[in-house]
């Protein structure tokens, strides 16, 4: 019994060990299309940030649906008291009383 569960061990251990390097290969058969291209820049760092700064400021960046593009805050013409004053006087419409 002991001689089976050994071998059952190791046949497993084989074939694990085996299957590793197969997550370690490349997308692509030849490897990448594009290891030919050089990777250098022309621009520094600072000039990426500065240009960065420059397209947030103009809007430029698109925003996805978990970064929602940062809005005015809304300017009121009305003081306190005008606010109030139309609160006071306010009747919800007819929908909206249950009519």
């Amino acid at each position: 019994m002991k001689r089976l569960t050994l071998a059952s061990a190791l046949v497993s251990l084989t074939l694990a060990a085996a299957a590793v390097p197969a997550f370690a290969s490349d997308a692509y058969p030849d490897g990448s299309q594009l290891a030919w291209v050089l990777q250098t820049s022309s621009v520094t760092r600072a000039q990426v940030r500065a240009e960065l700064v420059q397209a947030e400021q103009q809007g430029l960046l698109l925003q996805t649906d978990t970064v929602y593009p940062k809005l005015a805050d809304p300017v009121s013409t009305k003081t306190r008291a005008q606010v109030e004053q139309e609160l006071v006087g306010y009747t919800p419409a007819p929908f909206y009383r249950g009519q």
